[in-house]
């Protein structure tokens, strides 16, 4: 009997290469224009595989087929065709997480028909069929995704596995059956039943003390330690290790840092602490009302305040709760429809707590958002801003282009006035003052250079923020900043090397010439961007002497400044030789002639060396009596 494959073409429909080549394998292909017809034909036709049209790839359409999904039987594989894969990347990308085998366009009809039969060929062995192999939320960031939605996520995949979680030394597991959280294991000590009931005064520290050592020497899980020691009622047991498992999960909310992964199909050992199996909305709701801060549920509905969110309707929303159940009454209208969540900006503090929880759990939302911050202001809101006359705006344009030259180019630091010695707080305050007067929305209605201005500033200071928000992040760019600066010397030592070579070499150019004061301008300039250099030095100091031959104190600082490029360039010959002239000049033959004689051991190459040493030697000789050079000549 061929497989059937219900194909849901909608307004698009297929191409028609592909739809030939569907039809050459030999399916029985069930053709139907709606999405919700095409999934109740799945499971009335016993379908092996759903194919859907490229339409609902699109982001305006994605909710649509999630909802859809939600009822169908997920071990049935669900293949979308993509129009463009270059333009719906991030599409793509939720398609894959919600169990979507997604197929470019741009491919051939026989590859995607060979994904198709792929998947088929997956169910008729037994396998189930996910996108990319997997059907879980993957792994990544916290701070993109966070616990609630994680959550979210697999209970809409109706996932099976391990995710782990980890925040520094802290790490977690949670077990997953059908989607739901069925066992949780911890790391820490200070969550073990024995420390909990130490923390709440029903255990003595004596006591938990014996407990430990007891679990160490492995009799048993703690539980049953306890009971054995009589300081627990086995009817208390089942309760405080509910309560235990479920403190242990809601822990999690409050990290705002940390990595998570999932491997499917694992299980968690005996050690782990089991949970009732029920939705993750429970937990949700529980978490928003009595864990994240009033701040960080302000600062998400901010940020999204002209978004359109679409609420689900999976099991547990409408379902009895401790935490707010008026405020879900509320709203009930919006639970099944499009909602902007700025409509709720003004609403009591616990409607937002709600909606809150409701965006964690919802269809479908933005997937640029990044899980806000406890330590980033909430943006305030501004009034629309008033109309201004054309001399007031040149002079705003004015304004923010002067503050946008002086903050090109500059580091984090230097762009929120801030010094390096600083905490989260001050980096608060200062980013606060200065983006205030830049937000986008103070600047509605004014000229097009006036928003482009203010947008840049306004991601400069942003960008700086984010660099310097709290001490992880602070260590981080701090780091690369000092990396950058020298990376930047380093360039900046050769650029001036290389300006006093050319110094240097015009100088002696000068120097043959005879012009001495342009050479020792040059040598002067050479000097300065080199003052290590003891050959630079030496011909500076010759040159000066050059300059005013007969001023004796001339010759005195020439002098020092030769014998400072002696000391240090001591393997070239010519600071030597200056200073052996320079002797000269002075009449201080000895010393003259020694140092020549260690200018021609240095170099004995060097023709002008060796010139310079036997004048000296002649002048020796003229300077002794007749008698002296006969009795030497014998």
């Amino acid at each position: 009997m061929p497989q059937k494959l219900v194909c849901v073409h909608g307004s698009l429909g297929f191409p028609l290469d592909l739809w030939r080549a569907l039809k050459a394998t030999g399916l029985h292909l069930i053709s139907l224009d709606d999405l919700g017809r095409g999934v109740i034909a799945v499971e009335a036709e016993s379908a092996d595989a759903l194919l859907v049209s490229a339409e609902y790839s699109q982001s305006g359409r994605i909710a649509e087929l999630e909802k859809a999904l939600m009822g169908m039987d997920r071990s049935v594989p669900i293949v979308c065709c993509q129009v463009s894969e270059s333009e719906n990347l991030q599409s793509s990308s939720f398609l894959e997480q919600i169990g979507v085998i997604v197929v470019g366009a741009s491919l051939p009809s026989e590859q995607v028909v060979r994904k198709i039969s792929d998947a088929l060929t997956a169910v008729a062995e037994g396998g189930e069929v996910r996108a990319g192999g997997k059907a879980s939320p993957g792994s990544g960031d916290l701070r993109e995704r966070p616990f609630g939605r994680i959550l979210a996520e697999c209970f809409r995949l109706r996932a099976q596995g391990v995710a782990f979680f980890d925040s520094g030394k802290k790490k977690k597991a949670v077990e997953f059956r059908d989607g739901c959280p069925v066992a949780v294991q911890s790391n820490l000590l200070s969550e073990c039943l024995g420390h909990r009931l130490m923390e709440s005064g029903h255990l003595s520290r004596e006591d938990w003390e014996e407990s430990v050592r007891r679990l160490r020497k492995g009799q048993g899980p703690q539980g049953k330690i306890l009971i054995e020691m009589g300081v627990i009622e086995p009817s208390d047991l089942a309760r405080e290790l509910d309560l235990q498992a479920e403190a242990k999960m809601l822990t999690i909310f409050e990290w705002r840092r940390g990595h998570y992964r999932f491997e499917v199909g694992k299980k968690l050992g005996s050690r782990a602490s089991r949970l009732n199996p029920k939705p993750p909305s429970r937990l949700i709701r529980r978490a928003a009302h009595q864990l994240i801060s009033q701040k960080e549920i302000d600062l998400f509905l901010t940020r999204h305040e002209k978004s359109n969110w679409y609420f689900g309707v999976e099991g547990g929303w409408r379902e009895g709760s401790e935490c707010g159940q008026d405020d879900w009454v509320q709203l009930e209208k919006d639970l099944d429809q499009s909602c902007c969540l700025g409509e709720y900006l003004q609403a009591p503090k616990s409607i937002r707590r709600a909606l809150y929880a409701a965006a964690m759990m919802g269809s479908y939302e933005d997937p640029e958002w990044r899980c806000p911050s406890v330590s980033e202001p909430a943006p305030s809101r501004e009034p629309k801003a008033e109309p201004l006359t054309n001399q007031e705006q040149s002079e705003q344009r004015a304004e923010l282009l002067e503050w946008a030259r002086k903050l090109r180019g500059q580091n984090a630091y230097s762009i929120l006035g801030l010094t390096n010695s600083l905490d989260d707080h001050t980096v608060q305050a200062a980013y606060s003052t200065l983006v205030n007067s830049v937000r986008p929305e103070r600047f509605r209605g004014r000229s097009p250079a006036l928003r482009q201005l203010a947008d840049e500033i306004f991601r400069l200071l942003t960008t700086a923020y984010s660099k310097l928000r709290d001490a992880p992040s602070r260590a981080e760019y701090s780091a690369a900043l000092r990396k950058d600066l020298e990376s930047e010397e380093d360039k900046m030592q050769w650029a001036r090397s290389q300006r006093a070579e050319r110094d240097f070499r015009e100088g002696e150019q000068f120097l043959k010439q005879r012009a001495y004061l342009s050479g020792l301008e040059s040598f002067g300039r050479a000097l300065e961007a080199a003052p290590d250099r003891g050959l630079y030095r030496a011909f500076y100091g010759w040159t000066l002497h050059l300059c005013h031959p007969h001023e004796m104190m001339m010759t005195e600082e020439a002098i020092e400044h030769v014998r400072e490029g002696a000391r240090l360039d001591q393997d070239h010959p010519k600071p030597l030789i200056f200073l052996a002239r320079l002797y000269m000049v002075q009449e201080r033959w000895v010393a003259a002639r020694r140092i020549m004689a260690r200018a021609v051991e240095l170099s004995p190459d060097s023709v002008e060396a060796r010139r310079e040493l036997r004048l000296l030697a002649k002048r020796r000789q003229k300077g002794q009596g007749w008698l002296r050079r006969a009795f030497k000549r014998k």
